[in-house]
């Protein structure tokens, strides 16, 4: 009879710590690469607020340019008076509305829209000489402007961007960025 020869049988396969070892290696790579498209989302959310801001004071800087006549008619550093003197509903239509009706509307108007598109969005319309110098007071809401009354004319706004706390070093304690544009 013959006799086989001894094979060495090993059991191949996976321990029970292996497989836990590699679920933990691979649990944490995927919460990194979470955190990293977190991360993506903020700084996405945070640049589109930047570029709504952007175009709302190039659609003023375009009504102004359009109008200039309207520059300068409050008679204070301000070009407009407050958002409170409100919007003339008759005003964009056949009837048209004054120089002062115009102003006023057209300020209501950009300052519903800001406030719609940016959470707490809030912008003014001045004469500066040194924007960046002259920053809004962003301790209380809605910011409070400070404008030189001389120098370009300028357009500034500020939203709260506390919620995202992606751009934590532009954003103002009370949770403000700002930013402006020159006419």
């Amino acid at each position: 009879m013959k006799t086989r020869p001894y094979i060495n049988i090993k059991n191949y396969g996976l321990s029970l710590i292996e497989v836990l070892v590699t679920i933990v290696v691979i649990s944490l790579g995927m919460f990194s690469m979470l955190g990293v498209f977190m991360n993506g989302l903020k700084l996405g959310s945070s640049s589109n607020y930047r570029t709504i801001a952007a175009e709302q004071a190039y659609a003023m800087a375009e009504t102004l340019r359009a109008n200039p006549s309207t520059l300068g008619t409050s008679g204070s550093d301000a070009v407009f008076s407050s958002p409170s003197a409100g919007v003339v509903t008759n005003c964009m239509q056949a009837s048209g509305c004054g120089r002062t009706d115009f102003v006023n509307t057209a300020f209501g108007m950009w300052q519903q829209g800001l406030a719609t598109v940016l959470q707490q969005g809030t912008g003014t319309v001045c004469r500066d000489d040194n924007p960046v110098g002259h920053s809004p007071d962003t301790t209380t809401t809605p910011p409070t402007w400070n404008c030189s009354g001389k120098g370009q004319y300028v357009i500034k706004i500020c939203w709260n961007e506390s919620r995202i706390g992606a751009s934590k070093q532009a954003v103002s304690a009370s949770g403000f960025l700002c930013q402006w544009t020159n006419i």
